[in-house]
């Protein structure tokens, strides 16, 4: 399945516009949804948009797909019910397993709604299922257990209140989805949600950004709230931890690394700079995650004999672990011996000497994104 999403709308400039159907539309992302429908098996990047009202009366949410034509323009947006009320956001992923990407829906009902894929650009009719309390403003999916089945986020609020959350809905991998758990927000008001591996542990977190940190008198005080969910991989999260989103009323997130450093940082959209002012801004939190490491070098046999072959190990010691295939480099004094790969932490190189003579070995982990360089030596003593 070769597709993306995202939030919001993408930069650019606008040269043509299309119609979408309903009232006050909504971005939802951008997926391959049909065969290869394009000249010689060229695939066709298509549009999905949610759409809050599908008529003047908002009793029913609906999302509109546009398939392309592969030159930039699209046919006319297809309308499918979300059977939920006012849709608030839709993302795209594998909700059943079959390959084919479907729709998943979020609406002020207090629900999600699945549309499952057809294959050729069309969609089943949409099954709900309920998010508990409150009003979801904002869903993502992603694969939170690393079973391969999707899983659904959605950001919640009791309207006027001190009370966002994150509800997770975590998949069965065939369409269906579990109950929802509830993780608490810090902040106040509707928040925008994604996911990523934001510490580099391998592992997917949550990111939001929500209006503000406290409501008073339902009007909301204070910055815009930024909040890090940290995975634990088996669908559950720590507790949020809040950042200001450098701005006032939060409205929308995505990461990316925007600094060239090879670690996600957040982007958050703030419909004020300043409380006073009528000027939207966007914000960048830079990711600083850093972790030691350090290197436990044995040599097996040591003492050996001249020509003996010898077993170098080199322990790279971290937590979170340093990821598999990360280059660890051998030395005698300043020539290299070779290099060995990590496996779970440990790198090995097998080699030999023909000299009898104790030799000062030493192994270098260079770092990568989230770790820092290490270096670590032994003795090791080759008799005649």
């Amino acid at each position: 399945m070769l597709c993306t999403r995202r939030d919001g709308c993408a930069a650019g400039q606008w040269r043509r516009h299309f119609p979408t159907g309903g009232s006050l539309r909504h971005t939802g992302g951008w997926c391959q949804f049909g065969s290869d429908r394009g000249p010689e098996g060229q695939r066709l990047l298509d549009l999905v948009v949610s759409i809050p009202c599908a008529e003047q009366s908002c009793d029913e949410g609906a999302v509109g797909v546009l398939l392309g034509n592969g030159d930039g323009t699209f046919q006319a947006a297809v309308l499918y019910n979300s059977n939920a009320g006012y849709a608030t956001g839709v993302a795209i992923g594998d909700a059943n397993s079959d390959g084919i990407p479907d729709l998943i829906v979020a609406s002020e009902a207090s629900k999600i709604s699945v549309l499952l894929g057809n294959g050729d650009g069309t969609f089943q009719p949409a099954v709900t299922y309920a998010t508990g309390c409150c009003e979801p403003s904002s869903v993502a999916v992603g694969d939170l257990r690393g079973d391969g089945m999707l899983d659904v986020v959605v950001t919640t609020e009791v309207s006027g209140s001190d009370a966002p959350s994150v509800q997770l809905l975590l998949g069965n991998g065939n369409g269906t989805f579990q109950p929802p758990v509830v993780y608490n927000l810090v902040g106040a008001g509707r928040a925008s949600v994604t996911i990523v591996d934001i510490n580099g542990d391998g592992v997917p977190d949550l990111i939001t950004v929500g209006d503000c940190e406290h409501r008073a008198r339902y009007e909301c005080q204070g910055p815009g709230k930024a909040n890090v969910l940290l995975g634990n991989g088996d669908g559950t999260f720590q507790p949020a931890v809040g950042y200001s989103s450098g701005g006032f009323v939060g409205l929308a997130v995505v990461v990316g690394d925007v600094n060239g450093d090879g670690r996600p940082d957040i982007v958050a959209a703030n419909a004020q700079i300043t409380k006073q002012s009528a000027d939207g801004s966007v914000a960048v939190l830079l990711n600083k995650t850093s972790y030691s490491t350090a290197i436990a070098l044995i040599s097996s046999p040591n003492p050996a004999q001249a020509n003996q072959m010898v077993t170098l190990t080199a322990a790279v010691a971290s937590n979170p672990a340093v990821p598999n295939g990360e280059t660890i480099t051998f030395y005698d004094g300043k020539s290299s011996l070779g290099t060995g790969t990590t496996t779970g932490g440990m790198a090995s190189l097998t080699t030999s000497f023909s000299k009898a003579k104790t030799y000062t070995i030493k192994a270098t982990y260079p770092g990568d994104a989230f770790h820092k360089a290490s270096t670590g030596t032994v003795k090791l003593i080759v008799n005649p």
